[in-house]
């Protein structure tokens, strides 16, 4: 198995650890990490050291040097995960268990919107945020477009380059407000989650109008 090369950056990860990260935000880290044994092992060790924190708040009398040893631990080699932890991990539904425990059917099930080559599920999310799946076909690209917020795509099948930049599964990609691009999908096409704290900014009004199309 490849693991993945792009991931959440540590102040990502650290929200998630700590609950303060919005809902979307959180399921789309959740689903890294059960691709992810880095990730997920720095998140493990994130945890920690809150819950190292609040007990040093009841015990003031704790090691001084507990937050260093712990700290030290988050660039550790990740323990290889077992076969059957593994298969834990993911699901019938072909997706990671976080993933799927918001999903009410497979992939392959699902009533995706579609619109030349590009097909969309919404996940609830409250206003201003989107959660979807994006399935794009092989050799695709979406629409030129910005955000008006920060936008999380995390790949679940297949993959995509963005610029100079490519994406696989279980990687991550992250953009702001200041970025605008077309990603496009590899030949064998694409699954992405993919969820944002604000719309899409589409470049064009008949980009504007599949943006309203899909709801993003």
């Amino acid at each position: 198995m490849t693991l993945p090369k792009h991931h959440p950056d540590e102040a990502l990860l650290l929200d998630y650890a700590s609950g303060a990260i919005p809902e979307a935000f959180s399921l789309a880290v959740a689903t890294h990490l059960a691709l992810c044994p880095q990730c997920r092992r720095r998140a493990e060790n994130l945890e920690a050291i809150g819950g190292a924190s609040l007990a040093e708040i009841a015990m003031p009398a704790m090691s001084e040097d507990l937050l260093t040893r712990v700290m030290a631990r988050l660039d550790e080699t990740p323990t290889p995960t077992s076969a059957n932890e593994a298969s834990q991990r993911k699901s019938d539904f072909g997706v990671p268990r976080p993933l799927r425990d918001t999903l009410s059917r497979p992939l392959e099930e699902l009533p995706f919107k579609r619109l030349a080559g590009v097909e969309i599920f919404l996940l609830g999310a409250p206003d201003p945020f989107r959660a979807y799946v994006l399935r794009v076909a092989g050799g695709s690209a979406l629409p030129r477009h910005g955000h008006s917020g920060d936008e999380m795509t995390l790949v679940l099948r297949g993959g995509f380059s963005d610029g100079d930049l490519k994406f696989g599964v279980g990687d991550v990609a992250i953009v702001g407000e200041a970025d605008n691009h077309a990603p496009r999908a590899d030949p064998e096409g694409c699954v992405c989650l993919v969820v944002s704290s604000g719309a899409l900014r589409m470049n064009g009004p008949i980009s504007g109008l599949v943006a309203r199309w899909f709801g993003v």
